[in-house]
């Protein structure tokens, strides 16, 4: 519907297909990536190569690009004396219909070959996020009466939920941030880090025996961010265990259940 073709001999304003050199045109405007992986290096002809794979990130791009534009037809009737069809769409009902059966096929091809990608409502790729951290990321908001605070936690996790890695490790070393600065919400002081964490861990629980385990588990997670790439970056430090998402996954998730955990028990979650 967005890039119809019109050039049927007889003059009729009907569509007959899709205008190739205009989707290309497009495509390669808003990925220019993608030139690299394409037949020719210009137009007329330009097509998708499908022995020659493009990465990850700029494969799930093209997936949005056409699921944002995609949509089938209303009506459609045979030109005989052509041997083609003549097609019309109807608006919203198309664009509908289009995208969602673009959805199912894409999603069943997600599906059966195991990767952790769904297309969502803004019919845009998005990635699904290990089944143990789901539950902390959904509906993630944190309202902790710091609002610099706040916007590293939900800073650390949108990043969380990209797509692309690099983007992932960033959300880890963000939540490192924030647990720093969460260590001084009660009193405020960075010179009474052990102080305020220890207080924050007495509102949350009453426990003698889970405080303790608190607070070896905010040491440990001190440590994990020192000793790693994650809050430094000097040479000596020890760079992310590969692989690196798998890591990342480990990471993240255990250090935002302690997170939540505090800020559910005290109120501010």
């Amino acid at each position: 519907m967005e890039f119809p073709d019109r050039t049927c001999p007889d003059g009729s304003s009907a569509a007959i297909g899709t205008d190739e050199d205009a989707f290309y045109a497009t495509l390669l405007a808003l990925i220019p990536q993608v030139e690299t992986y394409c037949y020719n290096s210009g137009y007329p002809g330009m097509r998708l190569d499908s022995d020659n794979l493009p990465s990850t990130p700029i494969a799930l791009d093209v997936i949005d690009f056409i699921a944002q534009r995609i949509a089938t037809p209303s009506s459609r009737s045979f030109h005989g004396f052509f041997g083609h069809e003549h097609i019309w769409f109807d608006g919203q009902e198309s664009i509908g219909a289009g995208r969602e059966t673009f959805r199912k096929d894409i999603e069943l091809l997600f599906s059966r070959n195991g990767i952790a990608f769904t297309i969502g409502q803004s019919m845009q790729v998005q990635r699904l996020s290990p089944l143990e951290v789901r539950p902390l990321v959904h509906d993630f908001t944190p309202s902790t009466g710091d609002s610099i605070l706040d916007d590293k936690l939900l800073d650390a996790v949108t990043r969380y939920q990209s797509r692309v890695v690099r983007d992932r490790v960033d959300a880890v070393e963000k939540l490192w941030d924030a647990f720093e600065r969460l260590k001084t919400l009660e009193l405020g002081d960075r010179t009474q880090k052990s102080a305020s964490i220890q207080q924050l861990i007495e509102a949350a629980t009453s426990s003698t025996a889970l405080r303790e385990q608190l607070i070896e588990e905010c040491k440990t997670l001190t440590r994990i961010g020192n000793n790693f790439a994650i809050r430094h970056h000097e040479h000596g430090s020890e760079q992310l265990p590969t692989p690196v998402s798998a890591s990342v996954d480990y990471l993240f998730t255990r250090l935002l259940a302690l997170i939540s955990f505090l800020l559910r028990q005290t109120g501010r979650l």
